[in-house]
């Protein structure tokens, strides 16, 4: 399974058409004071794969990490991939909305997202973002 987008966003608008609207798309966000909790703060996700027959079903974790290894946030879910076309690869996109997390300080935080790719093999993708005192 590839990622063929991972980014954050203020703003994401999933449209009919196929299309995502995503606005103030970021890797570093600046706060008033610390703790700080974002009002507007999405992760975007695409991943590509060929499903050969039918579909597959996978598990997917997405972990914010701070100072010292420390584990802000985990959470769980399931998303299944559609049976690809012998031309293209399924995709699927994931919005992971979020309001509610409080970054104790300022620090560059690490967005673990591990996907079970259906071959008992975990991949682990990191994305970055800075938070500081504006």
């Amino acid at each position: 399974m590839n990622a063929s987008l991972l980014c954050f966003a203020e703003l994401v608008q999933d449209i009919p058409d196929g299309k995502l609207n995503l606005l103030g798309v970021f890797e570093q966000m600046e706060v008033s004071a610390f703790p700080a909790q974002p009002r507007n703060f999405n992760l975007v996700m695409k991943f590509d794969r060929n499903v050969a027959k039918g579909h597959s079903e996978h598990k997917i974790s997405v972990s914010i990490i701070g100072d010292k290894d420390e584990c802000l946030l985990e959470e769980d879910g399931e998303f299944v991939m559609p049976a690809s076309s012998p031309d293209s690869p399924s995709t699927v996109t994931l919005i992971w909305y979020n309001s509610n997390i409080l970054f104790p300080k300022g620090f560059v935080y690490s967005f673990k997202v591990r996907v079970d790719d259906g071959d008992s093999l975990m991949r682990t993708l990191q994305l970055p973002v800075m938070l500081k005192q504006a």
